[in-house]
């Protein structure tokens, strides 16, 4: 074995060291960009309209695959970014029959990732272990199924450990 000292970037994760650790992915969002051509995109300040359903009655678009594509890059993202996973998530659901407005979500998302490329994932050392969680649901907004999207967060003192966002089995 070799030590090769600290870490500076892996798996398209940079990492950057002082008395905190930044896990960011600069780099892999501009790779997002040039790969789905929108370099030259206008920056937007959220990541979604509020009160916008996404309903599978609409128009299907005609490239599916170049949806699908762009799901599966944003989803390695949110292993940094947790402030994209429910938007994310929610679209994800209409990977079999993407329209024309799920699409104009994904591209909602990247013009966000546009302008917000050096936000970043912050791990500080603390001795103290006081773990807190949140929870939030939605209650039953997905037109389609009635079944509701649920989000938790755990953070150990200022260090956000875990994260999640799925839709629920059940009708609420």
């Amino acid at each position: 074995m070799k030590d090769l000292g600290y870490i500076h970037y892996f798996l398209g994760i940079e990492v950057q060291r002082n008395d905190r650790m930044y896990l960011r992915q600069t780099k892999y969002i501009k790779d997002i960009l040039k790969k789905f051509n929108m370099e030259t995109i206008s920056v937007c300040p959220t990541l979604m309209v509020a009160g916008r359903q996404f309903t599978i009655e609409r128009k299907p678009m005609n490239n599916a695959t170049l949806y699908r594509q762009t799901i599966g890059t944003l989803q390695y993202l949110t292993n940094i970014r947790s402030d994209i996973a429910l938007a994310v998530n929610k679209l994800s659901e209409y990977m079999s029959i993407p329209t024309m407005d799920h699409w104009q979500g994904i591209k909602r998302i990247i013009r966000y990732l546009q302008g917000t490329m050096n936000l970043c994932l912050h791990i500080k050392h603390s001795n103290n272990l006081d773990i807190m969680g949140y929870f939030d649901a939605d209650w039953a907004t997905s037109i389609d199924d009635r079944k509701f999207m649920a989000g938790q967060c755990v953070f150990i003192r200022e260090t956000l450990i875990s994260w999640s966002s799925r839709k629920q089995k059940v009708v609420s």
